[in-house]
């Protein structure tokens, strides 16, 4: 896994078939999140590996903008470092630091979530969402158009909730609440918003 590249997860998307008719049914799909990244990396920097390429477009245009500092696709940096490390049940049932090796598989496909990041952070990128685009001194970071697209209700989920660029929408309790989250082997991350109140969590 260590030494996969984006590659692999473009070669994996192009053999995928559709089990389904579009919008027929939800289906969350890594590998499609992660071509939809690679192409935008791409787009940014031809001229670069498609992984490296992606990593410098989420540097340059999220995490320096936002100044996510502690922010990194690059797991060696982070295990040198103040860090958490996961922990499961062993087979007797104990706690114990577990192996990071599976959570090495995310790296081809990062775009789908493989960053390092922090809750101070993490926070920043919902400062932007609750600011729709706006950094902190006033400056347009995303357009609230393309910002706020990512939030229409494309895939219905439940009786209260939708799916829509990468953003879970809930309105259960009579006002909008955007998530979203993500796990590898031991860590559990999760984003979550209220639009109309300006009020956010991670």
């Amino acid at each position: 896994f260590r030494k996969a590249t984006a590659t692999v997860s473009m070669e994996m998307l192009g053999k995928m078939q559709p089990t389904s008719g579009f919008g027929e049914v939800f289906q969350y799909s890594n590998i499609m999140a992660s071509g939809a990244g690679y192409v935008a990396g791409y787009l940014y920097n031809p001229k670069l590996e498609l992984g490296a390429a992606y990593d410098e477009a989420m540097r340059k245009k999220v995490f320096e903008p936002l100044e996510m500092k502690a922010t990194t696709f690059d797991t060696a940096r982070v295990l040198k470092g103040n860090h958490a490390t996961p922990h499961s049940d062993d087979v007797d049932g104990k706690q114990r630091v577990a192996s990071m090796d599976l959570n090495y598989s995310i790296y081809p496909h990062r775009p789908a979530g493989g960053v390092w990041t922090s809750a101070h952070d993490l926070i920043r990128y919902v400062q932007l969402e609750l600011a729709k685009g706006k950094l902190p001194n006033g400056k347009v970071l995303v357009s609230e158009t393309n910002l706020l697209a990512r939030r229409k209700p494309y895939v219905k989920v439940g009786a209260y909730g939708s799916y829509g660029m990468g953003l879970q929408l809930d309105n259960r309790w009579g006002t909008p609440v955007v998530s979203h989250g993500g796990s590898l082997f031991g860590f559990k991350s999760d984003i979550m918003f209220l639009p109309e109140h300006g009020v956010g969590a991670v």
